[in-house]
């Protein structure tokens, strides 16, 4: 995760510097000035060795998503909202069912958002050249994340978005 995360938080840090962002992500840009704070001038970024950001009360967290004892410095009180973007595929299946299953418990209400990969992308993943770029690779996929919510009785699935729609045509 750490060989993806630099790229990803550095082009929603350039992208957030646009006149009209796409994303916006203010958070992205400042974690980049912290880390490299040249980073918008093409120099080299500093190598991360750790995995995720936790925003809890406006604060900025680093956090291995693995090790869930981070969970324990989110207020409990009130409904949570987990982004987990870029991160699904590159855990295991088993650490993908620990970490839901786990946030689920901790939180009496909220909502889990994230992507995942179809199987055949996991499988393929170590020939992919932008992964291969990062020395990265896909851990899991799944055909139906409507499955995922089979893990535990309050998980709910409510919508999928897919990345790549296949466009219709209407003949006349």
């Amino acid at each position: 995760m750490q060989k993806t995360l630099m790229p990803v938080l550095k082009a929603k840090a350039l992208d957030n510097r646009l006149p009209d962002p796409i994303l916006g992500d203010r958070y992205a840009e400042r974690v980049m000035r912290r880390l490299d704070p040249g980073y918008d001038r093409g120099r080299g970024a500093t190598q991360l060795g750790l995995v995720a950001v936790i925003r809890s009360l406006g604060h900025d967290t680093w956090a291995c998503v693995t090790d869930l004892a981070w969970l324990d410095r989110i207020p409990r009180d009130r409904p949570l909202l987990l982004i987990a973007e870029g991160l699904v595929p590159y855990l295991t299946e088993a650490d993908v069912r620990r970490l839901l299953t786990t946030v689920v418990d901790a939180f009496p209400s909220g909502q889990l958002q994230f992507d995942t990969v179809p199987v055949w992308a996991w499988r393929t993943s170590r020939w992919d050249p932008t992964l291969r770029r990062y020395d990265a690779q896909f851990h899991c996929g799944f055909d139906d994340p409507a499955a995922l919510a089979r893990w535990h009785p309050r998980l709910e699935f409510l919508d999928e978005n897919r990345a790549v729609q296949v466009p219709t045509t209407e003949v006349v």
